[in-house]
Order: structure tokens, then C-alpha cells, then sequence
């Protein structure tokens, strides 16, 4: 009679410390689903509220994550699952995005003949294997012992996509901006690149200053203000851009640091 009754007062409990893994896992499942209905939008050919909704999935993205970890609710499963929900929602969906719109007016006549298509066919292709190799490389060589990962992240590659797309698309009647669009293969394949990079980027709440910190907040909120109010695409491009170089000039300035802290680490430094 006694277990009984203990297994009754224990049932309570371990759904409740089974219920907190729902919240976030909840979030990445909508992530997943903005990454869906994005493809949807794409197909139908409303490129800009495709590119949006990407944004969207980023905001989600970096919801669950923070989550996770306020509760205290991170899981192997909550891994496995947030992986395939970034690799369609910033590896399948944007590229479709840029296939789809490439292959409607005004812009199919440029990707008409085959050997102007195969530049559009590789990038796309080259961007969602690199997505797919960038995750699948996360999971199994996260090091929690530093302050760095390796790559651009895939929603920081997605966003940077998007972004051009809805600058080019807002300025489209001007000159300059008229061809913009056409230049989305490379830009696929540059981002696809970074993504496998050995390029060391700090990790989100690493930052050891205030002022790192209070940037990424600020950061964030920025972001979130212009995908939900779907405004200052420009802006976000320039982010991305300001980004990205940072990235290289952290490298290139603190290469001596970071490979002095992953060798602390024990992680393995290839030599020069």
C-alpha cells in the first residue's frame, strides 16, 4: 500500500520535471514551422514575407536556447531536435528563397541559359550542404569549455541572406539596386563558406565586458523590433556586413589568445 502511494506522490513530480523540457522544445517546433511556412510564402511567390517570416525564426531560435537554459532544461533530444528545425528553417528555406525568386521576373532572364543557371543551381545546393555540415559539426564538437565556436551560425548566415533579399526588393527602382538581386548565388556560397570557417566567434553571453554584454542585448532587441515591425532591412544588411568584419579582425587581432585559451582548453590547435 505504502509503494502505491509513493509511486502516486512521485507521478506529480516527474511529470513536472518532465513538463519543463516542453516550453523550449515548443518554441524550436515553431521555429521549425516559421522555416515551413516560409518555403509556402517562397512558393507562391511573396519573397520579401518569406524572407520576413526567416526573421521571425530567428527571433524563436534564440528564444528557445535562452529558455533551455533559464529552466535549466537543456536535453540531448533538445539539441538533436533545435538542429533539424535550423537546418530548414536558415539552410533549406532561404536558399529556396533565392531559387525562387531568381526564377521569376525580372530576374529569370539572367538564369536563363544553362550555363548562367549553374552558378544559381551550385549556390543553392553548396548552401544547404554547408547548413547541413555546419550543424551536424556543432553538435559533435561543442566545446563548453571556452568562450568560442567555430563558423558562422546558421542564423546568422540566413539572416544575412535575408536581409540583402528585402534590401534589394525595397530599393528595386533604384539603379544601383536593380541588379543587387542577381549577385545571391555568391552571396550563398560566401555564406555557406563562413559557416564551415575555422574562424573562432564568441559564443552569445561569453563576452567578458559590460558594454559586450549590453551590445548584445541591445542587439537583440534591435533585431527583434525591426523583424516583427518588418522594417529597416538596410540596416540589418549593414549589421551583418559590420558583423562579418568584425569576425575577421577579432581573428586576425587575437590569434595568439585564442589559440593560448583552446590549447588551456585541451582542445587540439592545428599548426600553421
Amino acid at each position: 500500500m505504502e509503494n502505491k502511494m509513493s509511486e502516486r506522490e512521485s507521478l506529480p513530480l516527474l511529470l513536472r520535471a518532465k513538463g519543463k523540457y516542453i516550453v523550449p522544445n515548443a518554441i524550436t517546433a515553431a521555429n521549425m514551422v516559421m522555416g515551413l511556412i516560409s518555403i509556402y510564402y517562397a512558393s507562391r511567390g511573396f519573397h520579401a514575407t518569406a524572407a520576413w517570416i526567416i526573421g521571425y525564426a530567428i527571433i524563436l531560435d534564440k528564444l528557445d536556447g535562452s529558455t533551455a537554459r533559464m529552466l535549466n532544461a537543456s536535453s540531448d533530444f533538445g539539441v538533436q531536435f533545435d538542429s533539424f528545425s535550423d537546418f530548414i528553417s536558415f539552410g533549406i528555406a532561404p536558399a529556396f528563397i533565392v531559387f525562387s525568386l531568381l526564377n521569376s521576373d525580372p530576374y529569370a532572364a539572367s538564369f536563363a541559359k544553362p550555363h548562367e543557371a549553374v552558378f544559381l543551381y551550385v549556390g543553392v545546393v553548396f548552401f544547404i550542404l554547408m547548413s547541413a555540415s555546419r550543424l551536424a559539426r556543432f553538435n559533435v564538437t561543442t566545446m563548453p569549455n571556452t568562450r568560442y565556436m567555430f563558423g558562422l551560425p546558421t542564423p546568422g548566415a540566413a539572416g544575412f541572406i535575408i536581409t540583402f533579399i528585402l534590401t534589394g526588393l525595397k530599393y528595386a527602382d533604384v539603379a544601383f539596386f536593380s541588379k543587387w538581386l542577381l549577385a545571391l548565388p555568391y552571396i550563398l556560397i560566401a555564406m555557406g563558406v563562413m559557416e564551415i570557417s575555422n574562424f573562432a566567434i564568441l559564443k552569445v553571453g561569453k563576452r567578458e565586458n559590460l558594454s559586450g554584454k549590453a551590445f548584445e542585448v541591445f542587439g537583440f532587441l534591435f533585431l527583434a523590433y525591426c523583424f516583427v515591425t518588418r522594417s529597416l532591412p538596410e540596416v540589418l544588411f549593414i549589421m551583418g556586413v559590420v558583423y562579418i568584419l568584425y569576425v575577421f579582425g577579432y581573428n586576425l587581432k587575437n590569434r595568439d589568445k585564442i589559440r593560448k585559451e583552446l590549447e588551456e582548453a585541451g582542445v587540439e590547435v592545428e599548426e600553421d
